[in-house]
């Protein structure tokens, strides 16, 4: 689940400044619009730190302030999107590529799932708010599978207009989701749940979080994944004569090490505090396929 990671390490502001430097000395890169919108987008990404990142309370830039004719408006969207897919530009593409590759990220931020990120997201999307195009804090390390359109995508809002994901720069909330394992233990039922969290608005987030990423199938088939594993460690495990215990106390801190969020951590600490489990390990009749 989602886990709170460091801010990319070159400021965002320092960032557009130099790069608004640059366009202003390029008669080819339409100077007269970045002067004019210079100081806006400066502002705009003071404004999200301040506000971190929430669409709830980010208002979008007026384009038509900046641009002498509306029929421009379409096109200087545009401009500021280029800047981030051009990788041409020896200044941005390498900070951009940066972030995308030596995040050192063993796990998604933003479901918990143990993949390296591949690709970057705008947490506001870049189609939606240019002006956060190439804003360093608003991308984020991400797998594939939650930045598809049947996840993230470019949902910002519910339509009660309220956030519906966390922001893996901002928030840090640990331990939400609890795993129960359920008998009959060598082909069990996994409920996945939101620990109760007082704050209704909270809860609610995480719960949107959870949803939107379909984060309760993509977890179940994980945890059936994982639990032959770990019937396949049991059986090797008799072998010792020791209770499994303390393997999986390993295991689990090998994976919260990465974050107490990630899936197996989850997995794991549900193991732990099932009793049950924990002796059928040790002395129940295992499968014989495994």
């Amino acid at each position: 689940m989602v886990t709170k990671i460091p801010m990319p390490s070159t400021c965002s502001v320092e960032f557009i400044s130099k790069i608004l430097k640059t366009r202003l000395g390029d008669k080819r890169s339409n100077p007269e619009f970045y002067q004019k919108i210079g100081n806006a987008l400066i502002y705009s990404y003071l404004e999200y730190d301040d506000k971190k990142g929430n669409p709830e309370k980010i208002k979008k830039l007026s384009f038509d302030l900046y641009v002498n004719n509306s029929n421009d408006v379409e096109a200087r969207k545009d401009s500021l999107i280029n800047l981030y897919e051009n990788r041409n530009d020896s200044f941005i593409y390498p900070i951009l590529r940066d972030l995308r590759k030596k995040h050192n990220l063993l796990f998604c931020p933003f479901c918990g799932e143990e993949v390296i990120p591949s690709t970057l997201d705008h947490f506001l999307p870049k189609e939606k708010f240019p002006e956060y195009a190439i804003c360093l804090n608003n991308l984020i390390p991400m797998c594939t599978k939650c930045q598809g359109k049947d996840a993230k995508g470019e949902k910002i809002l519910s339509l009660n207009n309220q956030r519906i994901f966390l922001n893996p720069y901002f928030d840090s909330i640990e331990e939400f989701l609890t795993l129960e394992i359920c008998p009959p233990f060598d082909k069990p039922d996994f409920v996945l749940n939101l620990k109760e969290i007082e704050d209704k608005n909270t809860y609610e987030l995480l719960a949107s979080h959870v949803v939107e990423l379909n984060i309760y199938d993509r977890y179940l088939d994980f945890a059936t994944s994982q639990h032959i594993q770990l019937l396949k460690l049991a059986k090797k495990n008799r072998i010792t004569g020791k209770s499994i215990r303390e393997k999986v106390e390993i295991y689990l801190e090998e994976r919260e090490e990465k974050s107490k969020n990630t899936w197996a951590a989850i997995y794991y600490r549900s193991v732990l505090n099932n009793t049950n489990l924990l002796n059928y390990l040790d002395v129940g009749n295992l499968p014989n396929h495994i």
